[in-house]
């Protein structure tokens, strides 16, 4: 320390300045970017298949109360989360991809993909909602996320 060539009251940077202020800046806009419209749809799709998950497992739950032959309650699962695979399947997978698009555009092969498994829900909500009057409740909410969740999809498109 005795050093004639030290000075204490100097500090060097190991890294030029401009190196440091990078992450600093990426970290700051990283917390507060991201696209809305991605995550409204991310969220959307996460509570809905959330939300079918728990309707297949109350079905299965109805079919349990009668049925103890383990054949029957296989069956009985079967249907109640196969037919229930056909929501949260589809949602759970566009819940993933709209994760994935909040920050970073999605690529127009998954676009299509999201459109692909949106676009059945529209002839389905409609025959939901001609079915009874709770299932037009239920049409008319399959029917407005499959636009939005089409309209989404559509979006990126445009913007490539």
């Amino acid at each position: 320390m005795n050093d004639p060539d030290h000075n204490s009251d100097t500090l060097r940077p190991v890294a030029a300045p401009e190196h440091l202020a990078e992450p600093l800046l990426a970290a700051k806009t990283k917390e507060h970017g991201g696209d809305f419209y991605s995550r409204l749809i991310f969220w959307l799709c996460l509570i809905l298949a959330i939300v079918s998950v728990i309707a297949s497992g109350w079905a299965f739950i109805g079919f349990a109360e009668n049925d103890t032959g383990f054949m029957h309650l296989l069956s009985a699962f079967l249907l109640c989360f196969g037919i229930g695979a056909l929501a949260y399947g589809p949602l759970g997978l566009t819940a993933y991809f709209a994760k994935k698009a909040i920050y970073k555009p999605m690529p127009r092969l998954r676009a299509i993909i999201v459109i692909l498994l949106a676009w059945p829900w529209l002839p389905f909500a409609f025959i939901l909602a001609k079915v009874s009057q709770y299932g037009l409740f239920a049409g008319i909410l399959a029917a407005f996320t499959a636009i939005l969740i089409i309209l989404w999809a559509v979006r990126y498109f445009t913007n490539q």
